[in-house]
């Protein structure tokens, strides 16, 4: 899994997409024409898209699977971004239900990542209230 902001690095990378790959697409509007354009080529060699996006947008009708979000922005620019937020929680939804139909193997990764934390957070395998630790010594996975 990987991901890529930039238009001219998506396109690179859709072209060497498989039918044993999906792509996640995230826009507000859903009518971003490089992003809709990068789609095109991901799903001319094969790849499923997944696009989380306005209903009736072009990439909403470009998906195989829509997550539609419907946000409505303000004028206040000083106000977080609603669509922003929408599309992490979906993406946090998507995540989870992926670890929760893989189990097995989601805990094995996940206990691996955390032991390589806690290693890189406590050199010499010290641990407890300053190095940041909760009471039963263990830190946050997400630090």
């Amino acid at each position: 899994m990987a991901s890529y902001q930039d238009a001219l690095l998506q396109k690179m990378v859709a072209a060497t997409l498989s039918r044993d790959d999906v792509v996640l697409a995230f826009s507000a509007s859903g009518n971003v024409p490089e992003m809709l354009a990068n789609c095109d080529i991901a799903r001319e060699y094969g790849a499923k898209l997944v696009a989380v996006t306005a209903l009736g947008s072009p990439l909403a009708a470009r998906a195989d699977v829509l997550l539609p979000v419907r946000t409505i922005e303000t004028d206040f620019i000083f106000k977080p971004s609603a669509s922003r937020y929408a599309m992490l929680l979906v993406l946090d939804v998507l995540a989870t239900q992926c670890a929760l139909l893989q189990q097995d193997e989601s805990k094995e990764r996940l206990r691996r990542l955390k032991y390589v934390l806690d290693a890189h957070r406590s050199p010499g395998g010290e641990r407890g209230q300053d190095s940041g630790a909760g009471p039963d010594g263990r830190q946050p996975l997400g630090d």
